[in-house]
């Protein structure tokens, strides 16, 4: 059996463990260094409204804050035996939520993350252990399963803005379930091409959309902002609703450098902005991208056009 004076020091421990893990990760984040430096640390970080290393830092001084209170707490019991738990408790809603934001969200898992918030489930339980209280145990269990699970249960809207927001042209609705190709592919239920009317890359996408038709709604976004790009996209929108093959058209339209004086409306140019705004928030620096969203929520975005074509020829 372990004493109970040992017990008591667990959570301390636990606690000062992530105060020099966090600020560690806080003093590399200066020099561009990370701890945790693998692809889905990079994309959890592009959906942050503060910077990583600002909630790293925030993060570190909460440690600190915990190790300081677990430290006197000890000496002073019954003085101090709540205050520990409320600052678990905090902490245990926030990072539940990250977490099933993570998980059921944006299914992407960052190690560095998971850690941190399993060291503080640790020292939640330990502190529990310590004071020999069930309540509290038990409220860090719930705390952190509303927290977690209440991701599970919702469908998030797509951040950083809806692609429809975005899209300047769309074939069609989009399906609510699956369709199985006579090779039995699965087709995705939607596809968001974003693209720019000066990019010969774009150009070979688009043409293979012409030539090749998938029974699937697509979505055309473009990151233009400049007065001849805005106005092609005009002059096709106008006449889209003609066209019997809209990729062959804007196909045409893309080429043609002599093009009609068409009104550009403010609508398309807030579609635009939108287009190069999230590609921004993400960190993309090359196009085309197409997006293409699947059942159950899953998401491929592929960035390239031997890629893109690559990734359509499959689905023929």
């Amino acid at each position: 059996m372990l004493k109970r004076g040992f017990i008591k020091k667990l959570p301390l421990a636990a606690a000062l463990l992530g105060a020099l893990a966090l600020t560690l990760e806080s003093f590399l984040s200066l020099s561009h260094k990370s701890l945790c430096r693998t692809e889905a640390c990079e994309v959890v970080g592009k959906y942050l409204n503060v910077s990583e290393s600002l909630l790293v830092a925030g993060a570190a001084v909460f440690f600190w804050l915990l190790a300081i209170i677990l430290f006197f707490a000890g000496r002073y019991t019954d003085r101090m035996k709540n205050y520990p738990f409320y600052l678990l408790a905090l902490a245990l809603a926030v990072d539940s939520s990250l977490m099933g934001f993570q998980f059921f969200t944006i299914h992407q898992k960052c190690i560095f993350c998971i850690s941190i918030a399993a060291l503080l489930v640790v020292v939640a339980i330990l502190y529990c252990l310590s004071v020999r209280s069930l309540v509290f145990f038990i409220c860090v269990i719930l705390i952190w399963a509303g927290g977690f699970g209440v991701h599970a249960i919702m469908v998030m809207p797509s951040p950083q803005g809806a692609y429809a927001n975005m899209a300047f042209y769309s074939t069609g609705k989009a399906r609510t379930s699956f369709m199985p190709t006579p090779q039995n592919k699965i087709l995705p239920l939607q596809m968001t091409l974003i693209m720019s009317m000066n990019c010969p890359h774009c150009l070979g996408v688009v043409s293979f959309l012409g030539d090749h038709p998938l029974q699937t709604q697509i979505r055309l976004v473009s990151i233009d902002t400049d007065h001849s790009s805005l106005a092609r996209l005009s002059s096709f929108l106008q006449q889209s609703p003609d066209a019997s093959n809209p990729f062959k058209l804007l196909h045409e339209i893309k080429e043609n450098n002599s093009v009609a004086n068409t009104p550009i409306s403010q609508e398309l140019k807030k579609q635009t902005q939108n287009g190069a705004n999230f590609l921004n928030n993400l960190g993309i620096t090359r196009i085309p991208v197409l997006v293409a969203d699947f059942p159950n929520n899953q998401k491929t975005i592929i960035v390239g056009d031997s890629e893109i074509l690559s990734f359509l020829g499959k689905l023929q």
